[in-house]
């Protein structure tokens, strides 16, 4: 059951992100000024995938971690787009 609310969590995360990039991008094409909400944006979704990732990698256990498996390059790879677009702290 434990691994059901995580999976809920999830699903409710990428949700959010999805909902939250949809509504940027509508706003992008209206013209609207997104300085701060595009950066709003990239420090929500990419923390909440970068949580979600990591939610992933424990729920596979050992097998999560192993170099070349998709949940481990998913994971690298969201931690790195965290750093290379520019760190959270950067986006505050």
């Amino acid at each position: 059951q434990a691994i059901q609310h995580m999976l809920a969590d999830m699903a409710a995360a990428l949700w959010a992100c999805e909902s939250m990039i949809a509504q940027t991008a509508m706003l992008a094409d209206a013209g609207a000024d997104l300085r701060m909400k595009a950066a709003a944006c990239k420090l929500f979704v990419s923390e909440r995938c970068f949580e979600v990732a990591d939610k992933a990698v424990q729920i596979h256990g050992n097998v999560g971690v192993t170099r070349g498996h998709p949940v481990e390059q998913t994971w690298r790879k969201l931690r790195m787009f965290r750093i290379f677009t520019g760190t959270s702290e950067i986006q505050r």
